[in-house]
Order: structure tokens, then C-alpha cells, then sequence
């Protein structure tokens, strides 16, 4: 990742959760919607696939869902008494 534009070699690697553009981090979060992460050198949100979840802003990527709850588009939700989620 380069600091700023017209730099022939990276100053420092890029930071998952960080909105890069062209090889420049921006300094600003990629996503400050919790569901969400952005991987290494993006600058686009991706939503959690299901079976897994992010319950924080500016992650670099999912959590996996823990048992006894079921993840769907980001969200982590407890199953209910009774149930069996897998």
C-alpha cells in the first residue's frame, strides 16, 4: 500500500477493513454498517456469507456462527427454545 499516489514502491501493507483505492488507503472505514466486512485492498463492502456474522463496523471479516445460533446475511440470531439450529 502506498501513503499517497506516485510512490514506485508500497510503504506498508494494506489493513483489512480499510477502504483502499488503487493500492492508497484512504484512512477511512470501508463499511460502517455492522453485517459487513472488507477484505485486504477493497474498497467494497461484501456481506457475511450465511453461517457466519459480523456484529462490528470496519472488520477485515466474518465471525462463524457459534452453535446454538443461526447466521444469516450478517446477522447472528439465538435459536429459539425447542429448536435445534445448525
Amino acid at each position: 500500500m502506498c501513503e499517497t499516489s506516485g510512490l514506485s514502491e508500497p510503504t506498508r501493507p494494506t489493513v483489512a477493513g480499510i477502504r483502499t483505492t488503487d493500492h492508497i488507503q484512504e484512512n477511512v472505514a470501508c463499511s460502517n454498517v455492522s453485517k459487513e466486512y472488507c477484505p485486504i485492498g477493497t474498497n467494497i463492502a461484501q456481506q457475511c456469507l450465511t453461517g457466519y456474522y459480523q456484529d462490528q463496523a470496519d472488520s477485515g471479516n466474518c465471525k462463524e456462527c457459534p452453535a446454538g445460533s443461526f447466521c444469516v446475511n450478517g446477522s447472528q440470531e439465538v435459536c429459539k427454545k425447542g429448536y435445534y439450529c445448525l
